[in-house]
């Protein structure tokens, strides 16, 4: 049971890495047709303002890069909403996750309570040859249980440490696009001045 729940978080970390994929593949081709519709409104700008007078070319450029500049920061907000999600889901998962370990640490503490306790009692019922026979069967059963539950702890450990990583590296992200708002803000506002 334990090593289907490892599964199923390991595809959960594979299907939200597709998903930051696709979000970052969707941000570059938003960048992509931003700049192309920039190039293409600076163009048609420009000819407009040669063939208009001087003082409507003015007008219908601030209109322009108002409009440019509420379609950035509308842009800028829905990247982040996205992010923000993300990085919520992520926490979830991370929480689910330290919940599950938890509950098989807890499950690891009762299984070597009955083994003790089913140990104590074969003791007391069988001779002393039966008696050592059978502990040595528990020992190495008890070996065996306590390798296999340390390697799905280590496993557990292994996908929890990525998925702070992954936690990490999404709120880094998440940074930086909001810096970079923040810089097309000022830096807009600078061109306006």
């Amino acid at each position: 049971m334990e090593s289907e729940l490892l599964i199923g978080w390991q595809q959960e970390k594979a299907e939200l890495k597709q998903e930051v994929c696709h979000l970052q593949e969707e941000l570059s081709e938003s960048r992509a047709e931003r700049e192309e519709l920039e190039s293409r409104s600076r163009a048609l700008n420009d000819r407009l303002s040669q063939l208009v007078s001087p003082s409507l070319a003015l007008s219908l450029q601030v209109e322009a890069e108002q409009k440019q500049w509420k379609r950035r920061v509308r842009e800028g907000r829905e990247r982040e909403a996205r992010q923000a999600l993300l990085i919520h889901r992520l926490q979830n998962k991370v929480l689910e996750y330290k919940s599950r370990c938890q509950c098989l640490e807890l499950q690891l503490q009762d299984g070597l309570k009955q083994l003790l306790s089913t140990e104590r009692r074969i003791r007391d019922e069988h001779s002393d040859s039966l008696e050592s026979a059978l502990i040595r069967l528990e020992e190495e059963q008890q070996a065996e249980t306590n390798a296999l539950l340390c390697e799905q702890l280590s496993q557990s450990e292994q996908a929890n440490q990525a998925l702070r990583e992954d936690l990490q590296k999404l709120t880094a992200d998440w940074t930086r696009a909001m810096e970079e708002v923040e810089q097309r803000e000022s830096d807009w506002l600078r061109e306006k001045q």
